[in-house]
């Protein structure tokens, strides 16, 4: 039966399938805040981690997944077959582009990353109405499109659904000024006198026993004063219907209102998840595989702390060497002074406590076990040396990034799909005239020109939508250089010395003084080299000046050296582990703490 906002069954209806999905979720958002807890460890406002968290995995984990997922603004790729409107093509790429830049995409990308790593991630696409402006957020821009974050607490869908693309609803609930709601014409009069304002305890749970989120900086008080009144709303979407409905908290109050969707076929709507669950809609989130590791890892880190507390060393005396002296002179003694005694066995010192060897093995294993479930993290994070030479590093890096490779297709996937809608506001806008430049061959500047409706007369679905990957990772400045150095080496060079191409060598030494940090190049080095010189100079294998040339045949000399206490901090940590947990004897040959140096 369609939706039908004047009919209360409807409404009615579609509250009660709501109250429904909002009971079925409360495990997840409990899991969700409980992990939460324990990534902002203890000390962060009324966080109500359970125990002291020294060594937060979690968080370790999360910033060094979402550096390998999403660190910068992504750039679109706008193509199409058709060779006619190229150009447009272009045009729609630069101007998707800039509002990327504009609404800051990469972060909201980088909540709905972190988000997904705990639940889900959800990223809310659309346009500002006229009447809104900057009333969720004075980031909006009235007419602009907008890629809005969407936190878990405040997310809610079908749960009946075993795919989202299978939803009767799903929306989510915001805040806006109750001033602002009562004078827009865009809400329904009739139901904006039924409206209350909210108690002033800012956003709060979907369930009378549950937390939000923002409760662990701003703590669960009520009577929280907020500088203007608001009422909070909920937005749903019904797909086969294509209506987007705006429903007040309160469900005594009617629809405020209800419009058809005239956006992407896709809905407002996009969800990024990474461990799907067969025939059911909630995903199993990373880090819930991690949490019971990372819980133990503390655990006995915190006990080991506490026997490392009670470790003492006393002195224990015979009741004659007491009543004769020697205990006391041994006390008082110096380091390396001499004590005359009767019988040296009449005290001797003792060592009560300390930490089990057999725990911190134990727990020298559990850190292994947890950068093995996450992935390799040592070698994703760039923790800790993981092989003996830079190439073999390298390669341990490329297949341990091979095992969140698939976490990345699906950023990128999920990515794809928010900018493909950013750019289908943005090529329907029949109103907004966009400033642009073009760089034309044979002109040194760039020449501004307006992007408006009358530029966009092509079909939308003739262009084809991309995002470069690598645009998204995270690329300091000797990584820049690396890159510029390989391309010139393998690319630029051979062309240079077949006179196909010249080098702007003041640009050159600019861009290696800026990424090097040595200013001071700017004065050492002017001009450049002759072409004719440069394609000597690599004919004699890059010599210069008078050096002679690298001779044709080299002699290479591979020494195996053992190096005991050096290799890697696993191998290390392996023989450390092994001898702990054997109580402190020899449970290691010599021949293996002599492979774990190499």
């Amino acid at each position: 039966m369609p939706f039908n906002p004047s009919d209360e069954n409807s409404v009615t209806r579609l509250r009660e399938a709501m109250d429904w999905s909002k009971k079925k979720s409360k495990p997840f958002r409990e899991h969700y805040i409980r992990m939460l807890e324990e990534y902002v460890g203890p000390y962060y406002g009324d966080s109500h981690s359970r125990f002291n968290v020294p060594i937060n995995m979690l968080k370790m984990s999360v910033d060094i997944y979402q550096r390998s997922l999403t660190a910068r603004n992504p750039r679109a790729l706008v193509t199409t077959k058709n060779r006619a409107i190229r150009p447009q093509a272009k045009e729609l790429q630069i101007a998707t582009n800039e509002v990327i830049r504009e609404v800051a995409l990469h972060r909201t990308l980088r909540e709905a990353v972190k988000q997904a790593l705990f639940s889900i991630g959800v990223i809310k696409v659309g346009i500002t109405a006229q009447s809104m402006g900057e009333a969720q957020n004075y980031l909006f821009d009235a007419g602009q499109p907008f890629a809005d974050f969407v936190l878990f607490d405040d997310w809610l869908h079908d749960m009946t659904a075993r795919r989202f693309e299978e939803v009767s609803w799903c929306g989510n609930r915001y805040r806006l000024p109750y001033d602002h709601v009562m004078e827009c014409p865009m809400f329904d009069e009739a139901a904006k006198q039924k409206l209350r304002k909210s108690d002033g305890g800012g956003y709060q749970p979907l369930f009378d026993d549950a937390e939000h989120s923002s409760a662990l900086s701003q703590g669960n008080d009520m009577g929280r004063e907020e500088y203007e009144d608001h009422v909070d709303l909920w937005d749903i979407w019904l797909p086969r219907e294509n209506l987007v409905v705006t429903l007040a908290d309160d469900s005594d109050v009617p629809p405020l209102n209800v419009i058809e969707w005239d956006g992407p076929e896709r809905g407002p709507y996009h969800l990024l998840y990474f461990s799907s669950v067969p025939g059911n809609l909630m995903p199993s989130p990373p880090i819930s595989h991690l949490f019971d590791l990372h819980d133990l890892i503390n655990k006995l880190f915190v006990k080991m702390g506490d026997q490392a507390g009670r470790q003492k060393t006393i002195t224990l005396a015979t009741l004659a060497a007491s009543n004769d002296g020697t205990a006391e002179a041994i006390r008082k003694a110096e380091d390396g002074s001499v004590v005359s005694v009767q019988n040296p066995e009449a005290a001797k010192e003792f060592r009560w406590g300390g930490v089990d060897q057999m725990n911190a093995g134990f727990w020298i294993q559990l850190l292994q076990r947890f950068s093995y479930m996450a992935g390799n993290l040592d070698v994703l994070g760039g923790l800790s040396q993981q092989a003996d030479t830079a190439t073999q590093e390298q390669i341990l890096k490329s297949a341990s990034s091979g095992l969140v490779a698939d976490m990345q297709d699906r950023v990128v996937e999920f990515t794809r799909d928010v900018v493909t809608d950013i750019t289908w506001w943005v090529y329907h806008d029949p109103v907004t005239v966009t400033p642009l430049v073009m760089q034309l061959d044979g002109y040194d500047r760039d020449i501004p020109y307006q992007w408006g409706p009358d530029r966009r007369e092509a079909p939308f679905f003739d262009f084809n939508f991309n995002i470069q990957p690598y645009s998204m990772q995270a690329m300091g400045p000797a990584e820049r250089l690396t890159a510029i150095m390989k391309i010139i080496g393998e690319a630029i060079m051979p062309a240079v010395q077949t006179g196909q191409a010249q080098i702007n060598w003041q640009e050159l030494i600019g861009l290696i003084a800026e990424y090097a940090d040595l200013p001071e190049l700017h004065t050492i080095v002017s001009g450049g080299p002759n072409p004719m010189m440069l394609a000597q100079m690599m004919q004699r294998g890059g010599g210069g000046g008078g050096q002679p040339p690298k001779p044709p045949q080299t002699t290479r000399n591979y020494v195996r050296k053992n190096v005991p206490g050096g290799g890697t901090q696993a191998s290390r940590d392996n023989v450390m582990s092994q001898q702990m947990m054997s109580g402190g004897k020899a449970a290691v040959s010599p021949q293996q703490l002599a492979a774990a140096g190499r």
